[in-house]
């Protein structure tokens, strides 16, 4: 192997899976050489204290200079007492065979299909009955076929990583991982995610995967069954919100020094807010009162983190910002990162943004009042948004307007607006779109009497080839039909979409 050039073996390198290329360090020294780059360019942690130890002393090392990306973990093992209770949870057969997963896919299957409550009169029982006799199938198959000695041996591994479960809620370990993040270099990504629903199996994910045979679970164990529903369930839920802070200060941190090239891409997904509420109060305070100088410190560490950022993502699917106050400070964060040229936004905030511009008793949330136009220039080089945040049409028609000149993709999701009509028609006006992609946009049709009646302007997407899906809000104005319905809205001719960059 040490006879081929060096530009065969870079590319045999590019096409091999992280195990074989480990593998490959091992047989020789071009390989070794080829392969080394790829093996360290992404780096998976966790919140255990022995990922910790394995994160500083990379970033110790000269490999630290081929990490460019760094995803965090945030999931923390469930708090089970007793070896009973965790054996319980153990089940290796394959995720579809999960009898609750089969009720999840069951319950989302009808409501794609016709949007209706669960009742007799749904036509998607067919399939309902199809499943559940699937179910009820899979349920009698075992759920594992360990010995003893492989449970007590799990048994003993699982409790002794709960037993450090505490260790990011610690000053030391704080300080220590946002050190070691500015010493890597060429670190370019990072992100933080956790396990949600409907996502597929996370046994494959890096950490897990190495995790399972000495533990035998994942979160395919606990994030369907409730598992985390247990004593301790509270301080678990503050853990894993403090990853995210953890990450948020490495990054402030790293921005801050001289000499250590910034970190432009960064990725935010959790559903824990518990860690932010003594930053949400240090916010407070700085124009309140005095603030203990370590406080403010650390919030504007967060601050300075974000202003050279030009790709975020922020997902927080289970996210009410407002009524957690936390808009307003997320806001802060948004408006400081000035330099975005890509910004994904999903907090599904359930502030009545629905409703028409200028009503009285809605208070608009922070979130919303960013994309409401009349905040001028945020983001002078924004190219791409995705919104899945309710927001206001005519507002947000104004945003488009201030962000025209670079705005040329633009994705909504899971969204709430008022007039979605004049919504569709108005952005091809305004704005020149390469790419435009809408899936499930609500609004609110009938507001008498304190009652509201929802309707779907857009459910499975633009580029999904529906007769439903083939209407005047994806190209524009056409009045040669106007009386036709298409989810709720007036519609016009079926009109593909021919953009060859839509998501599929």
């Amino acid at each position: 192997m040490d006879s081929l050039p060096p530009e065969l073996l870079d590319f045999i390198a590019g096409h091999c899976e992280h195990a074989d290329l480990k593998n490959m360090r091992r047989s020789c020294r071009k390989l070794r050489q080829a392969s080394t780059p790829l093996v360290f360019e992404h780096h998976y942690m966790a919140s255990f204290a022995h990922s910790l130890q394995e994160f500083i002393a990379l970033a110790r090392s000269p490999l630290a200079k081929h990490v460019r990306k760094l995803t965090f973990y945030s999931d923390m093992l469930p708090h089970w007492t007793t070896s009973e209770e965790w054996e319980s949870h153990i089940d290796t057969r394959p995720y579809f065979l999960n009898s609750q997963g089969l009720v999840n896919l069951d319950h989302r299957m009808r409501c794609e299909k016709c949007w209706l409550e669960l009742d007799v009169q749904c036509p998607a029982l067919g399939a309902t009955s199809k499943l559940a006799t699937l179910a009820s199938v899979m349920e009698r198959l075992p759920r594992h076929a360990y010995g003893k000695t492989d449970l007590i041996s799990g048994w003993k591994a699982f409790a002794k990583l709960t037993s450090h479960a505490g260790i990011l809620l610690q000053e030391r370990p704080r300080l220590m991982f946002k050190e070691h993040l500015a010493m890597l270099p060429n670190l370019r990504f990072a992100s933080v995610t956790s396990a949600v629903q409907f996502r597929g199996s996370t046994s494959t994910w890096p950490v897990w995967k190495r995790l399972l045979p000495k533990i035998l679970v994942s979160p395919d164990n606990w994030i369907y069954s409730g598992g985390t529903k247990t004593p301790g369930g509270e301080l678990k839920n503050l853990i894993q919100g403090q990853a995210t802070v953890f990450l948020l200060e490495g990054v402030g941190y790293r921005a801050g020094l001289s000499g250590v090239k910034h970190m432009p891409v960064l990725g935010i997904e959790t559903t824990y807010r518990a860690s932010f509420e003594d930053l949400i109060a240090v916010s407070r305070r700085m124009t309140h009162g005095r603030v203990p100088p370590e406080q403010a410190t650390r919030w504007l560490t967060l601050v300075e983190g974000f202003k050279h950022l030009t790709s975020l993502r922020l997902d927080n699917p289970r996210a009410n910002v407002s009524r957690h106050k936390l808009a307003q400070e997320t806001a802060d964060l948004l408006r400081a990162a000035t330099q975005l040229r890509r910004l994904d936004l999903r907090f599904i905030d359930a502030e009545e943004s629905w409703a028409p511009e200028g009503a009285l008793g809605v208070v608009k949330s922070p979130i919303t009042l960013l994309f409401h136009g009349t905040n001028g220039v945020i983001w002078r080089y924004l190219e791409h948004l995705a919104l899945a945040v309710n927001v206001p049409s005519k507002g947000f028609l104004g945003f488009l307007r201030y962000h025209s000149p670079t705005l040329c993709s633009l994705e909504l999701r899971d969204a709430t607006v008022y007039d979605p009509q004049d919504l569709f028609q108005e952005i091809p006006r305004i704005v020149k779109l390469k790419h435009v992609y809408a899936e499930r946009v609500y609004f609110a049709q009938d507001l008498e009497n304190d009652s509201i009646f929802w309707k779907c302007a857009v459910t499975r997407g633009t580029d999904y080839d529906d007769e439903h899906e083939k209407g005047e809000y994806q190209s524009g104005s056409d009045d040669s039909d106007e009386d036709s319905e298409h989810d709720g809205m007036p519609g016009g001719n079926s009109n593909d979409n021919d953009n060859d960059d839509s998501v599929t």
